[in-house]
């Protein structure tokens, strides 16, 4: 990667930051209107070749709080628990960064427990 380039695009973005607006992906919050953007400035800093990918979603399975899962009717379905972003309804009104691997935890612990005591 140009080096003149990254300092150009982490310069513009900085700069974008100071006006409380990031025009380049229509933004003023970090997610959903929460948290604000900060500046890139403290090192060191790497780059990596990568790729997108969603890790999180809005929306899944319905669990009542022993991780069973519950069908459209509102009945739990025996023998079938979730855990993780495979389940919806955790987040609220706005994606908690960080927050994937501590839910697949908790909601793993709680459904690995159930399924033992069945």
């Amino acid at each position: 990667m140009d080096p003149a380039k990254i300092k150009a695009t982490v310069d513009r973005y900085n700069a974008n930051v100071e006006k409380g607006n990031d025009p380049d992906f229509g933004r003023n919050s970090l997610s959903s209107g929460f948290g604000k953007p900060a500046k890139i400035e403290n090192g060191p800093f790497y780059i990596y070749p990568s790729v997108p990918v969603m890790i999180g979603t809005y929306c899944g399975l319905k669990v009542n709080p022993k991780a069973q899962v519950i069908d459209v009717f509102g009945n739990r379905i025996n023998g079938l628990w979730a855990a993780g972003e495979l389940i919806g309804g955790v987040h609220g009104a706005a994606y908690m960064t960080r927050t994937a691997f501590a839910k697949a935890q908790a909601f793993g612990r709680i459904a690995v427990k159930g399924i033992a005591a069945s």
